[in-house]
C-alpha cells in the first residue's frame, strides 16, 4: 500500500520488553506492506519510556483511551492468558486487531494469519499452517507444514513446530524446544526451553527436557 494512502493509526498495547521488540519490528516493515503508521504505545503504569531512545510516546492506559475506527491494535503481552483477557476487553469497547509481520519473515503458500498476532524476524512458516488470533511467533521460530495454532499461543525464539503439529489455546513453546510430528500440546501447557516433545503433553501440564517429561509436583 502506497504511504500516501495510510490512514490507520497502530496501537501497541504494553511498554514492557515484548512491546519495545514489537515496536522496534514495527518500526522495520515498509510502508507497502502495512496500513498504519506507528502512533504510539499504550500501558498501566508509568514507564521511564524517554531511556530507552524511542520515538513514539506513551499514549496513556489502554483502559482510558478511546479507541478511534482507524486505530489498529497489537497486545505485546508477553502472558498468553493476560494477551487473550485484554484483547476480550478491548474487543468489547471497539478495538480493531491487526498483525505485525516483519518483513524478514518466510510464509509459504496457504498459511492462515488470524487477527492481532506479532511474527518476528527470521521465523518460517512453511504450507498449509492455520495460526488463530494474538499469537506470538518469535524470532527465528519454524513453524512446518499443516500445523494449527490456537489463539494465544506463544512460540518462543529458534523452536521448531514440526508437521501435523497441534498447539492449544494460550500454550508456550519455549526457546529452542522441539515438538516432534504429528503432537498435540495442550490447552494452557509449557513446554520449557530446549526440551523435546517426543508425546502429547495434556493441557496445564509443563514439560522439560530431552525427551520432555512433566514436571513433579512442589
Amino acid at each position: 500500500m502506497r504511504r500516501d494512502t495510510v490512514v490507520n493509526r497502530l496501537l501497541i498495547i504494553g511498554a514492557g520488553g515484548l512491546g519495545r521488540e514489537v515496536l522496534s519490528w514495527a518500526m522495520q516493515v515498509p510502508s507497502d506492506q502495512r496500513d498504519w503508521e506507528i502512533g504510539g504505545v499504550l500501558d498501566w503504569n508509568i514507564h521511564p519510556w524517554a531511556e530507552h531512545g524511542f520515538p513514539f510516546p506513551i499514549l496513556g492506559s489502554p483502559d482510558e483511551v478511546a479507541f478511534r475506527p482507524d486505530d489498529r491494535v497489537v497486545i505485546a503481552l508477553g502472558a498468553p492468558r493476560a494477551r487473550l483477557a485484554v484483547a476480550d476487553q478491548l474487543a468489547r469497547r471497539g478495538a480493531i486487531f491487526t498483525s505485525i509481520v516483519h518483513p524478514s519473515v518466510l510464509l509459504g503458500v496457504n498459511v492462515r494469519l488470524g487477527a492481532g498476532c506479532m511474527v518476528l524476524p527470521h521465523a518460517v512458516l512453511s504450507t498449509n499452517v492455520r495460526i488463530g488470533d494474538h499469537v506470538l511467533i518469535d524470532v527465528h521460530a519454524r513453524i512446518a507444514h499443516d500445523v494449527s495454532i490456537a489463539d494465544g499461543a506463544s512460540v518462543l525464539g529458534h523452536a521448531d513446530i514440526t508437521g501435523r503439529v497441534e498447539l492449544g489455546e494460550a500454550c508456550v513453546i519455549g526457546s529452542h524446544a522441539v515438538v516432534l510430528p504429528g503432537l498435540t500440546i495442550g490447552e494452557g501447557a509449557v513446554v520449557g526451553a530446549g526440551a523435546v516433545v517426543t508425546h502429547p503433553v495434556p493441557p496445564a501440564t509443563t514439560v522439560v527436557g530431552v525427551p520432555a517429561r512433566p514436571t513433579k509436583p512442589a
